[in-house]
């Protein structure tokens, strides 16, 4: 192996059990190594196995859709490995993509309880800060490192009965002293006078705390990275994104761990590929409001199929009573119609905005008949982002891609825009309902100069 997997290193994996599986795994592996070497295995099946260099299989391209898929499978691991897939090597898949003039975005295809907490970090800002759009598809399980790369995309795709979760970090740490006392064996420690806490001995109180604290820290920057990537806070996670459970996508969709259920990968293509016609929409509510006014019974037709209640009804009020309450139950139909329509008609003129996340997030605005006030607060981070695209994009036309790596990092620099960012919106939401909202989007977000 490129190094020896330790069960103690911190491991970001849905459970202790998946750690003693690798173990047991490794260890026949490296028995199938020597006999390899003994001629007991046929060589070119072997070297599979035992050859690191860049894997072809670990992402291919569809040149006719113009996009391209990485597979991130089994254990995660900083460095190759025999039983699970590598940063460093999803890393290289990433770059290759990204470079390749025919591939227009990028899927991440997940199917991985999760893995070591060293390497993924990296690997989730490169994520992030690709050029080209990466959406994450879970059609099974994505779960702790597995789930922090999922978050890291733009938007994550599951089927129903995905599992998404186990947001925590573990140690796993096999005690052998009673087994070596039984043999005979003592294992001696020293160290040196200024190194008492090299070796932790985690049968002590002081260790097991020393411990405790590094792996709380290391659950810290796990939170840290969802709540951020999901915009949301680390309070938020630790109340809805059950403390290392795992939820189906479909349970999970409602804490806010997914973004859109699909049938399969091809479904998750269609839609990435096609949002959907927020035009087509509004041809459909018109012809709802027809179907509605054809469906308005008349006088007669209430008298024929309800001739109880209308002599009833003609017992306190004359038939010109009838017709009024008719009309205005009309009116309100007609009222609600045109509300509905008013409110697309103002989100779709965002549709616009030449970013196929922003048009999806317009699509489910509609969808979700989500008031215009909520939309434009919601938009505003967005926008932000596609602006510094937008001054990124301008960068390298002119200079290398260090130059663009360093306005990207100057653009979205220190903490204060993302304070800024989050004071507007937590304002705009308190204003919401307010007839002033929409002066004060205007306003407020006009501070922070998509320009500079």
């Amino acid at each position: 192996m490129a190094r020896r997997i330790n069960s103690t290193d911190i491991w970001l994996i849905d459970s202790m059990e998946r750690v003693d599986s690798l173990m047991e795994r490794m260890e026949i592996a490296q028995k199938h190594v020597e006999e390899a070497k003994n001629g007991n295995y046929d060589t070119e099946y072997w070297s599979r196995y035992v050859n690191f260099g860049f894997p072809a299989d670990v992402f291919s391209m569809n040149d006719k859709d113009r996009f391209g898929i990485i597979s991130v499978n089994d254990e995660l691991f900083d460095l190759p490995s025999w039983f699970g897939t590598d940063y460093r090597t999803l890393s290289r898949a990433l770059e290759n993509l990204e470079e390749n003039p025919k591939c227009d975005f990028i899927i991440l295809s997940i199917n991985s309880p999760g893995g070591m907490m060293s390497g993924l970090f990296e690997f989730c800002n490169e994520i992030r800060n690709c050029s080209k759009p990466v959406y994450a598809y879970v059609g099974n399980w994505a779960c702790s490192a597995a789930y922090a790369i999922a978050v890291s995309c733009k938007a994550i795709y599951a089927t129903p009965s995905s599992e998404v979760g186990s947001v925590g970090a573990i140690y796993h740490i096999t005690d052998m002293s009673q087994y070596y006392k039984k043999l005979g064996i003592e294992e001696i420690t020293i160290a040196a006078k200024n190194s008492e806490k090299k070796h932790l001995n985690v049968n002590s109180e002081e260790g097991r705390k020393t411990l405790q604290a590094r792996i709380d820290k290391a659950e810290s920057f796990l939170i840290d990275h969802i709540s951020k990537c999901r915009g949301v806070t680390p309070d938020d996670v630790l109340a809805n994104f059950g403390h290392g459970d795992v939820f189906y996508s479909s349970d999970a969709i409602d804490r806010g761990m997914v973004d859109y259920l699909v049938a399969g990968l091809d479904e998750c293509v269609d839609k990435i590929k096609n949002p959907g016609s927020a035009a087509t929409e509004s041809a459909s509510l018109e012809a709802d409001k027809g179907n509605r006014e054809v469906s308005l019974m008349t006088v007669e037709e209430l008298k024929a199929q309800y001739p109880d209640l209308c002599e009833q009804l003609e017992a306190s009020a004359s038939a010109e009573a009838v017709e009024a309450a008719r009309a205005d139950e009309q009116s309100r139909v007609d009222e609600a119609v045109a509300a509905e329509l008013s409110r697309r008609k103002e989100i779709e003129a965002y549709a616009s905005v030449d970013d196929a996340e922003f048009k999806a997030f317009v699509e489910k605005a509609i969808e979700d008949k989500t008031s215009v006030a909520d939309f434009k607060v919601e938009a505003a981070g967005m926008l932000l982002t596609i602006m510094g695209k937008q001054k990124a994009k301008a960068v390298a036309q002119q200079g290398d891609k260090d130059d663009v790596n360093d306005e990207i990092d100057e653009y979205f620099k220190g903490e204060a825009e993302e304070t800024a960012k989050m004071a507007v919106e937590t304002k705009g939401r308190e204003q919401n309902g307010k007839e002033d909202v929409d002066a004060f989007y205007d306003s407020e977000i006009g501070k922070l100069s998509f320009e500079e």
